[in-house]
């Protein structure tokens, strides 16, 4: 049998910072009706859980907000909950099918949605024109 002990790898740096933000949060409770309940006698309250949910996040980060790690501090932030990050969200499966989709799926992506096709085909030619092509993948962009 073995196990992992996280955060005490000297050589994986991703494990090592998941194991200190697990000891940040260790014994950490946050109860989901932290703004109160989102049944109320209508039903329920969309509204009232998401404002649930920004409390939770709100603790968690209080609570893991630079905690030590090595010579620096972890700093973490809350994701774009704003119309524009709904909107890319809805985006993200055509811009797979954009990525990685058949000829026939990128076809039907063009025809079905003329304008979304030409922003990522203008995005992804402007990444074209800044590769360096003598360079490894991972660091081809200048």
């Amino acid at each position: 049998m073995s196990t992992r002990n996280s955060g005490a790898s000297c050589f994986n740096l991703v494990e090592l910072q998941n194991g200190v933000t697990g000891r940040a949060h260790a014994n950490l409770f946050i109860p989901s009706s932290l703004t109160g309940s989102a049944e109320t006698e209508l039903g329920y309250s969309e509204e009232k859980h998401q404002e649930n949910m920004e409390a939770a996040i709100a603790v968690y980060l209080d609570r893991v907000q630079d905690v030590p790690f090595g010579s620096a501090v972890i700093r973490m932030f809350k994701g774009a909950t704003d119309a524009r990050a709904n909107i890319m969200k809805t985006q993200r499966n055509d811009l797979l099918v954009f990525l990685r989709g058949s000829e026939v799926e990128k076809q039907n992506l063009k025809n079905l949605k003329p304008d979304l096709f030409q922003h990522f085909t203008k995005i992804w030619n402007s990444r074209k024109r800044h590769m360096v092509q003598t360079c490894h993948q991972t660091m081809s962009l200048f």
